[in-house]
């Protein structure tokens, strides 16, 4: 299976907000395994190395 990652999912990762942050971790973690494909825009990418 293959996901499209919006950059709130990545914030939500990296920010640990408790109630957000399960969720993203899940998913990330299947992405580690290899069970899952993850992707993200290039506009997610371009977000981030403007902050």
């Amino acid at each position: 299976m293959r996901i499209l990652l919006g950059t709130n999912m990545v914030l939500e990762l990296i920010s640990d907000k408790v109630s957000f942050s399960d969720g993203a971790a899940k998913i990330f973690s299947l992405i580690e395994k290899k069970e899952i494909e993850g992707f993200i825009c290039a506009r997610t990418v371009s977000d981030f190395l403007q902050k």
